[in-house]
């Protein structure tokens, strides 16, 4: 060819063929995948090729040659003469016949035959059946057979001495929007239009198949006439004189791209899953460390007097434990995120707990000023979500007073009418509790006030993240939003739903009665937690028994005398799970409870709203207050019941 291209007739697409052995075994691939019934047959109607699809559906062995024609493998009445009618006309035959027999059953099937051209000069032209089902009407037909003759393949061959194309057919002319008129004499047509982080590779592989290498195929990136590039795979066979001088290159261009998005994503899930995983372990381990950091902490800060001076100390390790545990949380919110687990609690209570660590985030220089009027009134939210959303927010307000000024927590009631829903709020009319945090630094820019909340999509790291802010507020069935100007700086709103004191239980006396002793059995494979976790338990009246794992906890069931109100154990251990525990020795004592905990994060089936009936679920790392509370809360539940059945 020497300045213009060249359509290939089909007699020298097969001559192509002949050569690369290879591409008849691409196309052969290509009809086993497809995922509808797909089979080839010669002349005399005797298989050449039958996928898995095919087989199933007609009951075919699934492996090997079939010894039986077309006509005899498929109960279709006419199919010999429909199929030897197509070899002889060429036309595409079409047919639906309501009822087959088929490995299924009876089904209606629609019959396609298509004129399949012959692979080398010497071969018998042969006809490609396709058999959709019917039976679905909802079922979706990816392959068709008009697709099948349009594999997106570009034919090619070089004249190695002179570097020129000496013909281009197939369809991928089209399907692969390579226009006619870009053909040009120099066969540097296809490495002007690969990308450049692939021409070496490129490059490479044709200086190896021509000095002898045994490897037929290359994938890479080109540009094409579309926004993206395309992958597409050359498929080469070397034709040689007796003497081994490469004198031409036979080809096939396939385009592959859909094919290396799909591994592309396959890989990625792989990644992302393999970081879940090291992020799920990682918190597993640090919650467990944390767990006995801050257990200990917490009983030595409770041992020492208000002027003690370790007590400053012993403050600063359960500050630095509290910041670990939300780097820890946050480590697994970029791979899943964790739902929240609201309960009630009193906010004010909780805000004047926390004022000594929020204390510590903020410079000297600023002024904090907590001013707490919500009257014990208790909210609906998560502690956790709600302190790391408290966080950000006041080392934002730090970081606009670089040089000191007043920072302001205040809290108080808030009734949400209907005339402010119905424009201004996504809440319900309601009773609320307001958290505001406000501070006297420079304003947030007008340009990025505007799309504070918008989720960041382009890839960059963010300083405060308030499109995460606002939808874990919105988790808990609050609400979120700023102001910011010049005079007044920037003040930040919280709604959270206000909990009607009827359903927020008073809190239990911890003095030691003999009628509240109660039998807690504990099983927490690591030591250190667990005897930590019964030394708490027995210091607030309750009896413990300790297994290390889901055997010896059923042991002890079995040969304890007695009652035990509750299990509190590990979800994730050795051999048995604690789920698996607590269904067994719910078998055996049907009345118990159970309190969840684990250091894993997201720990599935024992997330808040998928609990099962009669128990609760504590995340490590958690307080030891917070434990006795969800103990009491957990035993008070089944005394409640207990009651209203007497």
């Amino acid at each position: 060819m020497q300045g213009t291209s060249q359509q290939l007739s089909t007699h020298e697409v097969a001559r192509l063929l002949s050569l690369v052995e290879s591409e008849r075994r691409y196309f052969q691939e290509i009809v086993a995948g497809l995922p509808v019934p797909v089979a080839t047959v010669d002349a005399n109607l005797s298989f050449t090729s039958a996928n898995r699809a095919f087989r199933s559906l007609f009951g075919l062995p699934l492996t090997g040659e079939l010894s039986r024609t077309l006509d005899l493998a498929v109960p279709i009445d006419g199919l010999r003469s429909s199929a030897l009618a197509t070899l002889q006309t060429t036309e595409p035959f079409i047919e639906v016949y309501p009822r087959v027999a088929t490995a299924a059953g009876i089904r209606p099937l629609r019959l396609n035959l298509l004129l399949l051209p012959h692979w080398d000069l010497e071969s018998p032209t042969g006809v490609l059946v396709q058999i959709e089902d019917l039976s679905n009407p909802h079922a979706e037909n990816p392959v068709s057979v008009s697709q099948i003759q349009h594999i997106p393949v570009l034919f090619w061959t070089v004249d190695v001495a002179r570097s020129q194309f000496l013909a281009i057919g197939g369809p991928g002319l089209t399907m692969l929007t390579v226009p006619r008129d870009l053909w040009v004499v120099g066969a540097d047509f296809w490495s002007a239009r690969v990308m450049a982080s692939d021409i070496l590779d490129y490059r490479s592989f044709y200086q190896l198949l021509l000095a002898g290498s045994t490897v037929r195929a290359c994938d890479y990136r080109a540009a094409s006439t579309g926004p993206d590039p395309l992958w597409l795979r050359d498929m080469v066979s070397v034709e040689r004189l007796p003497n081994g001088t490469p004198i031409k290159l036979h080809g096939m261009t396939l385009d592959v791209t859909q094919t290396r998005r799909r591994e592309d994503a396959s890989a990625q899930h792989s990644k992302i899953t393999a970081l879940a995983r090291l992020a799920s372990l990682t918190a597993h381990d640090c919650n467990n460390l944390l767990m006995i950091m801050s257990g200990h902490g917490e009983e030595l800060i409770e041992s020492l007097a208000p002027d003690h001076p370790l007590r400053t100390n012993v403050q600063e390790i359960l500050y630095a434990g509290g910041r670990l545990s939300t780097l820890t949380r946050q480590l697994t919110e970029f791979v899943r995120h964790t739902a929240a687990q609201v309960q009630p609690f009193p906010i004010d209570a909780w805000l004047a707990d926390i004022h000594w660590h929020i204390r510590q985030e903020v410079p000297r220089a600023i002024e904090l000023v907590m001013s707490l009027k919500s009257s014990g009134a208790a909210v609906q939210a998560d502690r956790e979500v709600l302190g790391q959303v408290l966080q950000t927010l006041v080392q934002r307000a730090a970081e606009a007073m670089p040089t000191g000024g007043t920072l302001t927590i205040e809290t108080a009631p808030y009734e949400l009418t209907d005339a402010i829903t119905g424009s201004l709020s996504p809440l319900p009319a309601g009773s609320y509790i307001q958290l505001c945090v406000r501070d006297t630094g420079a304003p947030i820019p007008a340009n990025r006030f505007q799309c504070l909340f918008e989720p960041n999509i382009n890839g960059e790291a963010t300083r405060h993240n308030f499109a995460s802010l606002y939808s874990s507020v919105r988790e808990m069935n609050g609400d979120l939003s700023l102001r910011s100007d010049a005079e007044r700086g920037t003040v930040c709103y919280i709604l959270l739903p206000r909990v009607v004191s009827a359903e927020i239980r008073p809190p239990e006396e911890p003095a030691l009665q003999a009628s509240a002793l109660e039998t807690i059995l504990v099983v927490e494979d690591e030591r250190r937690i667990r005897a930590l976790i019964c030394k708490i338990l027995v210091r607030y009246g309750y009896r413990t028994l300790e297994a290390s794992d889901a055997r010896e906890a059923l042991d002890l069931a079995r040969s304890h005398m007695g009652d035990i109100k509750l299990l509190l154990t590990d979800v994730v251990m050795p051999g048995l799970s604690g789920v698996e525990l607590a269904a067994s020795l719910r078998e055996l004592r049907t009345d118990l409870k159970v309190l969840f905990i684990s250091g894993y994060p997201g720990v599935p089936g024992v997330s808040a709203s998928h609990l099962p009936p009669g128990s609760s679920f504590l995340q490590k790392p958690f307080t030891l207050q917070s434990l006795v509370a969800k103990v009491r809360e957990t035993i008070g539940a089944s005394r409640s019941s207990t009651a209203a059945a007497d």
